[in-house]
């Protein structure tokens, strides 16, 4: 081979070799830049995911302390609640108290069997009459207001009945109710009535309820109103004869004695 020829091979080889070993160098740049961006990429992929983190827990703890301001805020209420519940109660208390304390109250007292006095002879020597009581066929009761204020529209009814000893007596069956008006405080008020199924004599009275074989029931029912807008009511229930016997007091006896 000519010299010259030679050493143009041996140029194009050095070209060559040197023109391989400068790809290699670009591949390997471009790896590394590859790498590089790569390695870049992944700091920011960590920053952004490092920050999506924290930003989760911030809500989260904003959650929580949300949810922690609610509980408190729901505890808060309750114990409001339960103040302002106990205030209404000790109010509705002392309301009541002073009601009671002041309102009127009217009951039903001195029921008694009305006599009247007449002379008789007298069994023993010495003294020609004696004067004795005998039943009139009636019977007379008292009600009055022991409260501290007035009772308004006052209204009653009554009724005094003569039974066989044992017979029921319906003490709800009172009649209608009676107007009477105001009754003030301490007030009393009397009423008469006759005695139902009462015999012709009434003088007879006494002889049927000493035995026992027959009782007197006087029994009836009192409305009103009070000074606190309230209605009220008493039902009164009493009696002579039967295991008591007789006397000019009636006795109370169940059921029908009540009030509200």
């Amino acid at each position: 081979m000519p010299l010259g020829a030679a050493r143009d091979a041996e140029a194009d080889h050095c070209a060559d070799a040197a023109e391989q070993q400068r790809i290699q160098q670009e591949n390997i740049k471009q790896q590394a830049g590859t790498l590089k961006a790569a390695h870049q990429s992944a700091i920011r992929a960590y920053e952004e995911s490092r920050a999506a983190i924290l930003q989760a827990i911030l809500l989260l703890w904003t959650l929580c302390a949300a949810i922690w301001a609610g509980f408190a805020a729901r505890d808060a209420a309750k114990a409001a609640n339960d103040s302002v519940g106990k205030a209404d109660e000790t109010l509705r208390h002392a309301r009541e108290t002073n009601e009671r304390e002041l309102r009127a109250y009217v009951f039903v007292h001195l029921t008694e069997l009305e006599t009247r006095k007449i002379k008789k002879a007298n069994p023993f020597v010495g003294s020609p009459t004696v004067t004795v009581r005998i039943p009139t066929g009636r019977v007379s009761y008292s009600y009055e207001n022991t409260g501290k204020t007035p009772a308004k529209n006052v209204s009653v009814a009554a009724r005094a009945i003569l039974v066989k000893t044992g017979d029921p007596v319906d003490v709800t069956a009172v009649g209608d109710l009676k107007l009477i008006g105001p009754l003030g405080p301490k007030s009393v008020f009397s009423r008469q009535l006759d005695i139902e199924n009462a015999p012709l004599h009434p003088s007879q009275i006494k002889s049927d309820t000493e035995d026992g074989s027959h009782e007197i029931h006087l029994f009836g029912r009192i409305e009103y109103e009070t000074e606190f807008a309230k209605d009220r009511w008493t039902t009164f229930h009493c009696y002579i004869g039967g295991s008591i016997g007789y006397d000019r007091t009636l006795h109370a006896v169940e059921p029908g004695n009540d009030y509200a």
